[in-house]
């Protein structure tokens, strides 16, 4: 079946990308992108540190590709690796940080790790941010502490398309201690945002009323029109044919208008001569 064809192969993809996110979770990964060619296929990691993927003379990215062919079957795998310009905008790299903070510096500074975490996004010039660590922080009980900055939508389609969102664990004393970040970018357009233009100003004595206008344009295109008819062959001959007609009916009644005695007069002339 076709849908089944689809599914496996959706699924192998995330394998694919979950393998990815373990092998290189200390090395600031991001997200990886699997595109199909007619070579094969491109598997493009991004990371804010391309020389921790690649490894001494590309030791990491040959082990990646003899894994993808022989657990994943994949033929042919071009892996390439992208660096990300802005590592404080994206949210997997930065879920990371945290995760790595709190297991240097403990669970007692986790306000501190929050809040500069925050602070550095905004910074770098986000909307919104969010940052929720849940586990059992400082106590014994498990809490979730929220860090919030801006504005960040939770409903709707930018939540749930252009809100970057990452997460990651980190294995504490007390137990397994989730980070959660959520970044709103600020290349992002609202959908309620409104942009007002500066409009140059014009003088009101030089502008025409729109009435008048009108009545120009058309009798214009009237005038355009006339000249346009005129200038065809065949009105030009019927304007011919027309004055031949007006020239014969005024000859006839010029020959009406003679009188008998006219008549008589020019025949005793006629005889005489």
């Amino acid at each position: 079946m076709i849908e089944r064809k689809f599914i496996s192969e959706k699924v192998r993809e995330v394998k694919i990308k979950q393998y990815l996110k373990e092998t290189f979770s200390k090395s600031a990964y991001s997200h990886t992108e699997l595109q199909k060619t007619p070579l094969g296929m491109r598997v493009v990691i991004y990371t804010s540190k391309p020389g921790l993927v690649v490894g001494a003379g590309g030791a990491n990215i040959k082990a990646v590709n003899i894994v993808l062919q022989k657990r994943f079957n994949l033929e042919n795998p071009q892996v390439d690796v992208e660096e990300v310009k802005q590592p404080s905008l994206d949210a997997q790299i930065m879920s990371e940080r945290l995760a790595f903070q709190l297991t240097r510096w403990g669970v007692q500074r986790f306000k501190k790790i929050g809040y500069s975490a925050q602070e550095e996004i905004m910074r770098a010039g986000a909307k919104g941010v969010e940052i929720l660590v849940s586990g059992k922080v400082p106590g014994k009980r498990a809490t979730t502490w929220p860090f919030r900055a801006g504005y960040l939508p939770k409903t709707g389609y930018v939540s749930d398309y252009d809100v970057d969102e990452g997460f990651t664990t980190a294995k504490l004393r007390p137990g397994i201690v989730g980070v959660t970040v959520r970044i709103l970018r600020a290349d992002v357009r609202m959908p309620d945002e409104i942009t007002i233009y500066d409009i140059k100003k014009q003088d009101l004595s030089t502008v025409q009323p729109k009435k008048e206008i009108k009545e120009e344009k058309t009798a214009q295109t009237k005038k355009d029109a006339e000249e346009k008819k005129e200038a065809t062959p065949g009105m030009q001959e019927k304007k011919q044919t027309q004055s031949i007609n007006k020239e014969k009916p005024a000859k006839k009644a010029e020959k009406k208008q003679e009188t008998p005695v006219a008549k008589n007069t020019k025949k005793n002339e006629e005889k005489t001569a």
